[in-house]
Protein backbone atom coordinates (compact mmCIF):
# COMPACT_ATOMS: atom_id res chain seq x y z
CA UNK A 1 0.00 0.00 0.00
CA UNK A 2 1.12 3.30 -1.00
CA UNK A 3 0.47 6.83 1.03
CA UNK A 4 1.30 10.55 -0.46
CA UNK A 5 4.42 11.41 0.91
CA UNK A 6 4.41 13.56 4.16
CA UNK A 7 4.01 17.25 3.99
CA UNK A 8 6.74 19.27 6.07
CA UNK A 9 3.54 21.15 7.82
CA UNK A 10 2.37 17.80 8.90
CA UNK A 11 5.59 16.46 9.79
CA UNK A 12 6.23 19.15 11.21
CA UNK A 13 2.88 18.51 13.44
CA UNK A 14 3.97 15.03 13.83
CA UNK A 15 7.20 16.16 15.95
CA UNK A 16 5.44 18.23 18.21
CA UNK A 17 3.26 15.66 19.29
CA UNK A 18 5.91 13.09 19.56
CA UNK A 19 7.99 15.76 21.56
CA UNK A 20 5.29 17.03 23.81
CA UNK A 21 5.86 14.76 27.07
CA UNK A 22 9.84 14.92 26.97
CA UNK A 23 9.70 17.65 29.67
CA UNK A 24 7.76 14.75 31.32
CA UNK A 25 9.86 11.85 30.75
CA UNK A 26 13.49 14.02 31.48
CA UNK A 27 12.13 15.18 35.16
CA UNK A 28 11.07 11.52 35.84
CA UNK A 29 14.60 10.06 34.54
CA UNK A 30 16.10 12.58 36.70
CA UNK A 31 14.30 11.94 39.64
CA UNK A 32 15.31 7.72 38.82
CA UNK A 33 18.61 8.05 36.96
CA UNK A 34 16.39 6.36 34.42
CA UNK A 35 16.12 6.51 30.68
CA UNK A 36 12.54 7.32 29.66
CA UNK A 37 13.93 10.15 27.44
CA UNK A 38 13.96 8.47 23.96
CA UNK A 39 12.45 5.01 24.43
CA UNK A 40 10.55 3.24 21.81
CA UNK A 41 12.55 4.68 18.85
CA UNK A 42 12.26 1.99 16.49
CA UNK A 43 8.29 1.44 16.01
CA UNK A 44 8.41 5.65 15.95
CA UNK A 45 11.30 5.75 13.55
CA UNK A 46 9.27 3.41 11.12
CA UNK A 47 6.13 5.43 11.12
CA UNK A 48 7.88 8.80 10.03
CA UNK A 49 10.21 6.43 7.59
CA UNK A 50 6.36 5.77 6.36
CA UNK A 51 5.66 9.03 6.37
CA UNK A 52 8.38 10.18 4.45
CA UNK A 53 8.62 7.56 2.31
CA UNK A 54 5.17 6.53 1.44
CA UNK A 55 5.08 3.39 1.83
CA UNK A 56 3.01 1.40 4.76
CA UNK A 57 4.27 -1.28 7.70
CA UNK A 58 4.63 -4.68 7.00
CA UNK A 59 3.03 -5.60 10.49
CA UNK A 60 6.02 -7.91 10.40
CA UNK A 61 7.08 -7.26 14.36
CA UNK A 62 10.98 -7.27 13.69
CA UNK A 63 10.60 -10.34 11.77
CA UNK A 64 10.67 -8.83 8.17
CA UNK A 65 10.26 -5.60 5.94
CA UNK A 66 9.63 -2.69 7.74
CA UNK A 67 7.92 -1.11 4.92
CA UNK A 68 6.92 -1.71 1.48
CA UNK A 69 4.49 -0.32 -1.41
CA UNK A 70 3.90 -4.14 -2.12
CA UNK A 71 6.81 -3.85 -4.86
CA UNK A 72 9.66 -2.87 -2.88
CA UNK A 73 11.00 -2.70 0.97
CA UNK A 74 12.43 0.10 2.86
CA UNK A 75 13.72 -0.34 6.42
CA UNK A 76 13.64 2.11 8.94
CA UNK A 77 16.49 2.41 11.50
CA UNK A 78 16.53 5.00 14.90
CA UNK A 79 19.98 6.29 17.07
CA UNK A 80 19.47 8.48 19.75
CA UNK A 81 23.00 10.33 20.45
CA UNK A 82 21.26 12.00 24.03
CA UNK A 83 23.15 8.99 26.01
CA UNK A 84 24.30 8.52 29.21
CA UNK A 85 27.35 10.48 30.34
CA UNK A 86 30.75 9.28 32.45
CA UNK A 87 31.37 11.59 36.11
CA UNK A 88 34.92 12.05 35.64
CA UNK A 89 35.00 12.47 39.48
CA UNK A 90 33.37 9.57 40.30
CA UNK A 91 36.13 7.62 37.91
CA UNK A 92 39.19 9.74 39.60
CA UNK A 93 37.52 8.88 43.41
CA UNK A 94 37.53 4.80 42.14
CA UNK A 95 34.06 4.56 41.56
CA UNK A 96 33.23 1.57 39.39
CA UNK A 97 30.16 3.07 37.97
CA UNK A 98 30.55 6.59 36.42
CA UNK A 99 27.65 6.30 34.12
CA UNK A 100 24.77 8.68 34.93
CA UNK A 101 21.90 10.42 32.53
CA UNK A 102 22.86 12.90 30.05
CA UNK A 103 20.50 15.51 31.80
CA UNK A 104 22.33 15.83 35.20
CA UNK A 105 24.13 19.09 35.60
CA UNK A 106 25.84 17.60 38.44
CA UNK A 107 26.66 14.08 39.28
CA UNK A 108 23.79 12.74 42.28
CA UNK A 109 26.72 10.38 43.55
CA UNK A 110 29.53 13.03 44.17
CA UNK A 111 27.84 16.10 43.14
CA UNK A 112 30.96 16.66 40.28
CA UNK A 113 30.46 19.01 37.61
CA UNK A 114 32.64 17.08 35.28
CA UNK A 115 31.79 14.85 32.25
CA UNK A 116 32.57 12.58 29.62
CA UNK A 117 29.89 12.68 27.03
CA UNK A 118 29.11 9.88 24.85
CA UNK A 119 27.93 9.42 21.44
CA UNK A 120 28.35 6.39 19.97
CA UNK A 121 25.29 4.72 19.68
CA UNK A 122 24.75 2.56 16.57
CA UNK A 123 22.01 1.56 14.07
CA UNK A 124 21.67 -2.20 13.65
CA UNK A 125 21.93 -3.36 10.04
CA UNK A 126 20.95 -7.03 9.47
CA UNK A 127 23.60 -7.53 6.99
CA UNK A 128 21.63 -11.07 5.69
CA UNK A 129 18.43 -9.36 5.03
CA UNK A 130 20.17 -6.64 3.16
CA UNK A 131 22.50 -9.31 0.82
CA UNK A 132 19.37 -11.64 0.72
CA UNK A 133 16.62 -9.41 -0.17
CA UNK A 134 18.64 -6.92 -2.58
CA UNK A 135 16.59 -6.71 -5.16
CA UNK A 136 13.72 -6.57 -2.98
CA UNK A 137 14.65 -3.37 -0.99
CA UNK A 138 14.82 0.26 -2.51
CA UNK A 139 16.12 2.80 0.62
CA UNK A 140 16.97 2.42 4.33
CA UNK A 141 15.90 5.84 6.11
CA UNK A 142 18.76 6.20 9.14
CA UNK A 143 17.31 8.47 11.38
CA UNK A 144 19.65 10.29 14.73
CA UNK A 145 18.09 12.27 17.44
CA UNK A 146 20.73 14.60 18.85
CA UNK A 147 21.01 17.41 21.18
CA UNK A 148 21.87 20.97 20.14
CA UNK A 149 24.92 21.32 23.18
CA UNK A 150 25.85 18.64 25.00
CA UNK A 151 25.38 19.44 28.60
CA UNK A 152 22.49 18.20 30.81
CA UNK A 153 20.39 21.73 30.01
CA UNK A 154 20.34 20.79 26.99
CA UNK A 155 16.66 21.33 26.15
CA UNK A 156 16.42 21.45 22.49
CA UNK A 157 17.30 18.61 20.08
CA UNK A 158 17.82 17.96 16.26
CA UNK A 159 15.76 15.08 14.28
CA UNK A 160 17.64 14.19 11.28
CA UNK A 161 16.92 11.68 8.42
CA UNK A 162 18.69 10.42 5.89
CA UNK A 163 18.42 8.36 2.52
CA UNK A 164 21.15 5.46 1.69
CA UNK A 165 19.95 3.23 -1.13
CA UNK A 166 19.85 -0.30 -0.35
CA UNK A 167 22.19 -1.20 -4.29
CA UNK A 168 24.58 1.33 -3.33
CA UNK A 169 27.99 -0.70 -4.46
CA UNK A 170 29.61 0.47 -1.02
CA UNK A 171 26.76 -0.50 1.20
CA UNK A 172 26.47 -3.62 -0.73
CA UNK A 173 30.08 -4.37 -0.18
CA UNK A 174 29.59 -3.63 3.69
CA UNK A 175 27.08 -5.86 4.05
CA UNK A 176 28.43 -8.65 2.10
CA UNK A 177 32.02 -8.56 4.37
CA UNK A 178 30.27 -8.52 7.52
CA UNK A 179 28.04 -11.73 6.41
CA UNK A 180 31.10 -13.50 5.10
CA UNK A 181 33.30 -12.69 7.52
CA UNK A 182 31.86 -11.90 10.84
CA UNK A 183 30.65 -13.83 13.67
CA UNK A 184 26.83 -12.38 13.78
CA UNK A 185 24.88 -11.06 10.76
CA UNK A 186 24.40 -7.55 12.39
CA UNK A 187 26.19 -4.73 11.29
CA UNK A 188 26.57 -1.98 13.81
CA UNK A 189 26.61 1.08 11.96
CA UNK A 190 28.02 4.35 13.98
CA UNK A 191 25.87 7.79 12.81
CA UNK A 192 28.62 9.71 10.72
CA UNK A 193 31.27 7.31 10.87
CA UNK A 194 33.54 6.49 8.24
CA UNK A 195 31.34 3.60 7.13
CA UNK A 196 28.22 5.94 6.85
CA UNK A 197 30.02 8.77 4.72
CA UNK A 198 31.16 6.13 2.53
CA UNK A 199 27.58 5.05 1.33
CA UNK A 200 26.39 8.40 -0.10
CA UNK A 201 24.18 8.98 2.64
CA UNK A 202 21.13 11.61 1.29
CA UNK A 203 19.64 14.05 4.22
CA UNK A 204 15.84 14.47 3.29
CA UNK A 205 15.11 16.29 6.74
CA UNK A 206 16.68 17.98 9.50
CA UNK A 207 14.74 19.47 12.21
CA UNK A 208 15.16 21.51 15.79
CA UNK A 209 12.80 20.71 18.67
CA UNK A 210 12.79 23.09 21.17
CA UNK A 211 10.99 22.14 24.70
CA UNK A 212 11.78 24.94 27.01
CA UNK A 213 8.53 26.19 26.38
CA UNK A 214 5.33 24.31 27.34
CA UNK A 215 4.32 23.71 23.25
CA UNK A 216 7.53 22.39 21.88
CA UNK A 217 8.55 24.82 18.92
CA UNK A 218 9.39 22.72 16.06
CA UNK A 219 11.58 24.48 13.20
CA UNK A 220 13.02 23.08 9.87
CA UNK A 221 16.32 23.75 9.68
CA UNK A 222 16.11 21.47 5.89
CA UNK A 223 13.36 19.41 4.21
CA UNK A 224 13.62 18.05 0.68
CA UNK A 225 12.16 14.84 0.16
CA UNK A 226 13.47 14.71 -3.21
CA UNK A 227 16.58 15.74 -2.34
CA UNK A 228 19.33 13.58 -4.63
CA UNK A 229 23.14 15.16 -2.96
CA UNK A 230 25.33 13.26 -1.17
CA UNK A 231 26.44 14.47 2.33
CA UNK A 232 30.04 14.78 1.89
CA UNK A 233 32.31 13.81 4.72
CA UNK A 234 33.71 16.27 6.91
CA UNK A 235 37.46 16.37 7.78
CA UNK A 236 36.96 18.01 11.31
CA UNK A 237 34.69 19.16 13.84
CA UNK A 238 32.32 16.57 16.62
CA UNK A 239 31.02 14.34 14.47
CA UNK A 240 34.03 13.74 11.67
CA UNK A 241 35.17 10.35 11.20
CA UNK A 242 38.99 9.56 12.74
CA UNK A 243 40.62 9.16 9.80
CA UNK A 244 43.94 7.52 10.18
CA UNK A 245 47.65 8.61 9.07
CA UNK A 246 47.72 6.23 7.02
CA UNK A 247 44.02 6.73 5.26
CA UNK A 248 44.82 10.36 5.05
CA UNK A 249 48.31 9.62 2.84
CA UNK A 250 45.95 6.84 0.89
CA UNK A 251 43.36 10.28 0.20
CA UNK A 252 46.06 12.44 -0.94
CA UNK A 253 47.65 9.68 -3.32
CA UNK A 254 44.15 9.50 -4.69
CA UNK A 255 44.34 13.29 -5.49
CA UNK A 256 47.77 13.23 -7.27
CA UNK A 257 49.73 14.06 -4.52
CA UNK A 258 52.78 11.96 -4.07
CA UNK A 259 54.90 14.80 -2.25
CA UNK A 260 53.28 14.74 1.00
CA UNK A 261 55.99 16.34 2.92
CA UNK A 262 57.64 18.91 0.49
CA UNK A 263 60.49 19.77 3.42
CA UNK A 264 61.95 16.10 3.17
CA UNK A 265 62.08 13.30 1.46
CA UNK A 266 63.17 11.01 3.98
CA UNK A 267 60.06 11.28 6.23
CA UNK A 268 60.95 9.30 10.04
CA UNK A 269 57.87 7.44 11.57
CA UNK A 270 57.55 9.74 14.53
CA UNK A 271 56.41 13.34 14.50
CA UNK A 272 59.10 15.05 15.83
CA UNK A 273 60.26 18.33 17.20
CA UNK A 274 61.41 19.40 14.17
CA UNK A 275 58.56 18.53 11.91
CA UNK A 276 56.20 20.68 14.36
CA UNK A 277 58.39 23.53 13.70
CA UNK A 278 58.88 23.39 10.07
CA UNK A 279 54.87 22.77 9.65
CA UNK A 280 53.42 24.32 12.56
CA UNK A 281 51.41 21.48 13.24
CA UNK A 282 51.61 19.29 16.41
CA UNK A 283 50.63 16.18 14.65
CA UNK A 284 51.07 14.50 12.00
CA UNK A 285 47.43 13.70 11.20
CA UNK A 286 46.67 17.38 11.83
CA UNK A 287 49.05 18.23 9.15
CA UNK A 288 47.66 15.41 6.86
CA UNK A 289 44.22 16.66 7.12
CA UNK A 290 44.76 20.13 6.22
CA UNK A 291 46.86 19.03 3.67
CA UNK A 292 43.70 17.48 2.34
CA UNK A 293 41.29 20.36 3.32
CA UNK A 294 43.51 23.01 0.99
CA UNK A 295 43.83 20.08 -1.80
CA UNK A 296 40.53 18.17 -1.83
CA UNK A 297 38.36 20.76 -4.02
CA UNK A 298 34.82 19.45 -4.64
CA UNK A 299 35.71 15.51 -4.13
CA UNK A 300 34.30 13.68 -1.20
CA UNK A 301 36.97 12.59 0.93
CA UNK A 302 34.74 9.49 1.43
CA UNK A 303 34.98 8.89 -2.39
CA UNK A 304 38.51 8.14 -2.23
CA UNK A 305 38.77 5.80 0.48
CA UNK A 306 38.24 1.69 0.52
CA UNK A 307 36.48 -0.60 3.76
CA UNK A 308 38.19 -0.46 6.41
CA UNK A 309 39.35 -3.75 7.79
CA UNK A 310 37.97 -4.38 11.15
CA UNK A 311 36.68 -7.24 13.99
CA UNK A 312 33.41 -8.28 13.14
CA UNK A 313 30.95 -9.50 15.56
CA UNK A 314 26.51 -14.95 16.05
CA UNK A 315 24.61 -15.96 13.84
CA UNK A 316 21.00 -14.95 14.40
CA UNK A 317 20.40 -18.12 12.54
CA UNK A 318 17.50 -18.55 9.20
CA UNK A 319 14.92 -15.79 8.57
CA UNK A 320 12.58 -15.72 5.80
CA UNK A 321 11.07 -12.63 4.16
CA UNK A 322 7.92 -11.72 1.88
CA UNK A 323 6.95 -8.14 0.36
CA UNK A 324 3.44 -8.49 1.39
Amino acid sequence: MTHPKVTKERFLDELKQWSLGWSSDIDKSLERNLTLFGSSLGERGEYFASLISGKSGTGSGGSGFDLSDGVSADESKFACLVQPKHCNTCKQQGVSNTRIIFFYDKCPKCQGDDFTYVYDTRWGVDAFAGVQYKSLMENYWLQVLEPKVYHGSCRTFVYKCYKVLANDPKFSEYLTNQLQNGSKNLCNLLPYSFDFYRFSPIKVAEIEIDITTKTPIVTDIFWNLENTDFEVMPLTGKFAPNITIEESKVILENLGIDNLYPYTTTKSKSWSTQDKILTNFQSEREYLLQFIQNSIGDKNPADLLTLRSKSLGKDRGETKRAID
